[in-house]
């Protein structure tokens, strides 16, 4: 299974942040696998943090990020 990069670029333009403050980059991601938190971090860290690094780069060589596994069966992009 592979993630379609041509088009997902949510781990380079987006950022959820839910009202407990857990941050996501899809609304299909579990916020048990989030990527950070801003009432623990600040949000320039978290977007530049090794957890966000790691999952851009996957999707560069076009593996499914561990935190994308949860959305699996409702992301278009998952195939």
């Amino acid at each position: 299974m592979n993630i379609n990069i041509d088009k997902c670029k949510k781990p380079w333009n987006d950022l959820i942040i839910t009202p407990e403050g857990y941050c996501i980059n899809c609304h299909f991601q579990d916020t048990k696998h989030c990527i950070g938190n801003i009432n623990e971090d600040n949000i320039q860290h978290i977007w530049n943090g090794k957890e966000l690094k790691d999952n851009r780069k996957k999707m560069l060589n076009g593996k499914i990020p561990d935190i994308c596994k949860t959305g699996i069966g409702k992301c278009e992009y998952l195939k």
